[in-house]
């Protein structure tokens, strides 16, 4: 398993990554390491290509998935929210996505329990997450908002 997460580490090929994630969605590590490398793999200054890419071959449901099979680990947690952050940022389509795809009620969920303070980085990151999932996306902000409440 080590040489797949070394192999995950250094990947340019998101489509690589999520076999690898897919693959292995009970396995942690290649989780975390998974969806730190598609933070990664987007670019800051992408025109939306990559991030089309991804959303096209799944790349939300294995984040999302990572989430729900991880919920309680925090390296998990807090890579995926920095994936979901990066495939989403400034995209709507890609936060409409996210959010019809009942992604937000995972962020939600794992938001819920991280009441006590040793889980403070796992809701800081969930919020951020929440943030770019909806910032600047009215379509996103309604739909989002009964849950907020």
């Amino acid at each position: 398993m080590e040489s797949l997460c070394d192999a995950v580490d250094t990947a340019k090929d998101s489509a690589f990554v999520l076999e690898c994630m897919r693959g292995s969605p009970r396995q942690a590590r290649i989780q975390a390491r998974g969806c730190k490398a598609l933070t990664r793999i987007v670019p800051a200054d992408d025109s939306g290509t990559e991030r089309n890419e991804i959303v096209a071959a799944g790349g939300l449901d294995a984040v999302m998935l990572a989430v729900k099979y991880h919920p309680d680990n925090s390296t998990v947690v807090e890579a995926a929210c920095g994936a979901i952050g990066a495939i989403v940022c400034d995209h709507e389509p890609n936060q409409a996505t996210f959010v019809a795809r009942g992604g937000l009620k995972v962020l939600l969920s794992v938001l819920m329990k991280a009441g006590d303070a040793s889980r403070a980085a796992m809701a800081e990151a969930t919020c951020e997450a929440l943030v770019q999932c909806t910032y600047d996306n009215p379509d996103a902000q309604v739909r989002g908002s009964p849950t907020c409440v």
